[in-house]
């Protein structure tokens, strides 16, 4: 593998995760102030997710085969500004908002697998710290969500597509200053994908990882209405966002130390714990003491298993199988389970209200389950 500079990698987590940043904390109020209905904004958050689910592994296969990684990355963020300047300037009407908002978050999200697929591989083979690199995407996560706070309170929620736009546009840049890694040409074996895909092991981490990550969707689809609802101003709200990610970058700054501490599948177990007591408190009350209390449990619910998934992904997975597996668990942990949750979740919020995070600890319990099957199946090496 050539030289490459852990700065660039750094730069890119942080361009990518500011537009994250911007498109979590502030998408689904903009698609409601333009009129869209919760169940609405639920149906594009799950119709994203199942777009996920068969373009992610397609466009991922397409680029092992190739040894590809930034091109595909490039033309994906390319569409993404195309679809945002469209949403920017286009009509407020839902026939057209609902299918471009679907059609351009899912562009935007299908360089992920790709860019962790590199970012991982330089992370092995110069024997870096996974975590100190991606702390720079939280810690832009945090200032996207503050300035983003900041412009509403100022502007009001139509710049959030302004913001969101000009994100998209720095994560492009960022993408083109990366260097062309490719992973190493090898005899492929035949079956050998389908063999990977279907191993216990495999399933069971993809599986856990999924469930908690998808236990997320209440807070990122409706959180921020919630917390309006509830009073808390515009730029708290920023800052509510950011104190979660904070913790987050807390566990990151320390990662190699936790996993080598607890090990893979006991980092599901304690990111399904702690997202048992976040959606219980939360589901209970919406007071600003007890989203204060439970934000920093974002470190484990969303932290602690991102760690445990792409570890795994790592040490299980060959490396010309890489971005196949990261398109994988970005297609169950955002996708498949995430298209079940967002959609179940609108329709909950629209009934229940804050209550609907009760049903996510349930699904963030289920997803501790697997992750106990997942350490009585696989032995810490590679599954072929």
């Amino acid at each position: 593998m050539p030289p490459v500079s852990p700065v660039r990698l750094a730069a890119y987590s942080a361009a990518f995760f500011a537009y994250i940043g911007v498109y979590t904390t502030y998408w689904s109020a903009w698609l409601a102030e333009v009129g869209l209905s919760a169940a609405t904004i639920g149906l594009c958050i799950s119709a994203g997710a199942w777009l996920r689910v068969v373009l992610n592994p397609a466009i991922a296969h397409l680029a092992d085969r190739r040894r590809q990684r930034r091109r595909p990355m490039l033309l994906l963020l390319g569409l993404g500004l195309t679809l945002y300047g469209l949403l920017l300037w286009g009509p407020r009407e839902v026939w057209f908002v609902a299918p471009l908002s679907v059609l351009a978050t899912l562009s935007a999200s299908a360089i992920l697998p790709l860019g962790e697929a590199v970012t991982l591989a330089v992370v092995y083979a110069r024997k870096l710290d996974y975590g100190r690199l991606r702390l720079w995407g939280s810690l832009a996560f945090i200032a996207a969500g503050i300035l983003t706070g900041e412009a509403v309170g100022r502007f009001g929620l139509p710049a959030v597509p302004v913001m969101v736009l000009g994100m998209v546009a720095l994560a492009l840049l960022a993408v083109a200053c990366l260097p062309d890694v490719r992973p190493e040409p090898v005899a492929r074996r035949p079956g050998e994908a389908r063999r990977l895909l279907s191993h216990p092991a495999f399933i069971a981490c993809i599986a856990g990882a999924s469930l908690i990550q998808a236990s997320h969707a209440v807070l990122y689809g409706f959180a921020t209405i919630d917390w309006r609802k509830a009073g808390i101003a515009d730029a708290a709200i920023g800052w509510l966002w950011a104190e979660g990610v904070l913790a987050e970058v807390l566990l990151f700054a320390f990662s190699n130390r936790v996993v080598a501490w607890a090990g893979i599948p006991n980092l599901l177990l304690l990111a399904a714990t702690a997202g048992v007591v976040r959606w219980g408190l939360l589901g209970l009350a919406t007071s600003l003491p007890v989203v204060l209390l439970s934000q920093p449990l974002h470190a484990l619910t969303f932290g602690a298993t991102h760690l445990a998934g792409m570890h795994f992904i790592q040490r299980a997975c060959p490396a010309h199988l890489a971005a196949t597996a990261q398109s994988i668990y970005s297609a169950f942990a955002g996708g498949i389970v995430v298209g079940f949750t967002a959609l179940g979740s609108g329709l909950l919020y629209q009934q229940a209200g804050s209550a609907a995070y009760l049903a996510m600890a349930a699904v963030a319990l289920a997803g501790g389950v697997a992750g106990l099957l997942l350490r009585r199946l696989w032995s810490g090496g590679p599954l072929t």
